[in-house]
């Protein structure tokens, strides 16, 4: 079975950064902020336990009170929807662009009203844009800061520079699927000393339970050599069930909450390890930008993939597009020949109530349609030729 992703568990670096950081441990968490903040080109940076986290604080420390609107993507993380709700803001949804899955300018000046006080640009799958050029007017005229969700961009480049200083704050995610992770975390940048200060005053400060770290390790650990085998591909068939497909998503829910800290600092070993992912992003970036256009580029003409935006490098998070077969009909097929897909809210989410589909037509046709092929760091090219393979026997079936 080739899964859809695997997340790199290096165990040799993680044994390296523990005991590296050990000693110091706030001297680690240090020096990842500097070497994070010089990567990206920012005045400063703040390392937080999630990037949800660092996401509500950074709210929080621009001024933002209960009551205020946040305008963000219809097509982006339900999480960010509810983080904006326990913070007592209030979320207010814009259309994305068709091809690109971006925020749409015009949604956005149609969305907004005289409680906008936050415009929240999410680089969707490693895409991102300008997003001062795109929304910097519009922003300023409604007295709207910009804050980049940056989550699934580590490495994403505009104009060849990294993405995160064209807003006023940007926050990155540092979790285990990411392209760059810490096996959980978040990073703040800002060029403004004052944001930087109020960000991390708002962050926990204790550290994490005993038991987080062999969990966190052992659980990505179990899941890479899980999702290789015969058993992965029978549950996913059994998904078609909806009592099954319920309960494991559920499961799954529950698991992935779990897996995320809220309510702790970010620890010294995350820093030591993100510090070392950190050296290599550019290069994984290559990798797999590289895998992304051999799968795409085999596929010509039967799968229709995200558009990267003029400027933007993307960073292969996701390898994300739309065939001629409806996503459930496709994986099925694909799962009797050993190869995953990501279907639905697996891929992200619609995150308005779906009575609301027609006024969000991008973003519902994006959450109907898509389907995420398989894409990870230490996929092959022959892994990469089969998988495409299997998508065009597929879609070249006519029985």
């Amino acid at each position: 079975m080739i899964p859809r992703r695997r997340t790199p568990v290096d165990a040799a670096s993680f044994v390296a950064s523990y005991l590296a950081a050990r000693g110091d441990p706030a001297g680690a968490v240090g020096a990842f902020e500097r070497a994070f903040a010089a990567y990206v080109g920012s005045r400063h940076a703040v390392a937080s336990c999630s990037g949800r986290t660092a996401f509500v604080a950074t709210l929080l420390a621009l001024g933002l009170t209960p009551g205020d609107e946040v305008l963000l993507p219809a097509y982006t993380l339900a999480d960010i929807a509810t983080t904006i709700r326990s913070a007592g803001l209030v979320p207010v949804f814009a259309d994305v662009d068709a091809r690109t899955l971006l925020l749409d300018a015009a949604a956005v000046e149609r969305a907004i009203t005289p409680r906008t006080r936050a415009i929240v640009p999410t680089d969707i799958f490693g895409m991102a844009a300008p997003w001062d050029e795109a929304l910097g007017d519009l922003a300023a005229r409604a007295g709207a800061v910009l804050v980049e969700d940056a989550a699934h961009a580590a490495g994403t480049r505009i104009d060849g520079a990294p993405v995160g200083r064209r807003c006023r704050a940007a926050f990155f995610s540092l979790e285990t699927i990411k392209v760059m992770h810490s096996f959980g975390g978040g990073v703040v940048v800002t060029d403004d000393a004052d944001v930087a200060a109020r960000v991390r005053a708002r962050l926990p400060k204790g550290s994490p339970p005993a038991s987080y770290l062999p969990l966190k390790f052992a659980r990505n650990a179990v899941e890479n050599v899980a999702f290789r085998t015969p058993a992965y591909g029978a549950a996913l068939a059994a998904m078609e069930l909806e009592p099954v497909r319920r309960a494991m998503l559920a499961t799954y829910d529950t698991m992935k909450s779990a897996g995320v800290l809220t309510s702790f600092a970010f620890e010294g070993w995350q820093a030591a390890y993100a510090s070392r992912q950190l050296d290599a992003l550019d290069a994984r970036v290559d990798r797999r930008r590289a895998l992304a256009a051999r799968l795409t580029g085999a596929l010509d003409g039967l799968f229709e993939p995200q558009r990267e935006p003029a400027r933007c490098r993307g960073n292969g998070y996701f390898a994300v597009g739309a065939t001629r077969l409806a996503p459930r009909a496709l994986r099925r097929r694909l799962l009797a020949l050993g190869v995953d897909v990501g279907i639905h809210h697996e891929i992200t989410d619609f995150c308005p109530p779906e009575s609301e589909a027609a006024r969000f037509p991008n973003a519902w046709r994006a959450h109907e349609r898509l389907v995420q092929l398989p894409l990870y760091d230490a996929m092959s090219d022959a892994e990469a030729d089969r998988v495409a393979r299997a998508v065009r026997r597929v879609l070249t079936d006519r029985g």
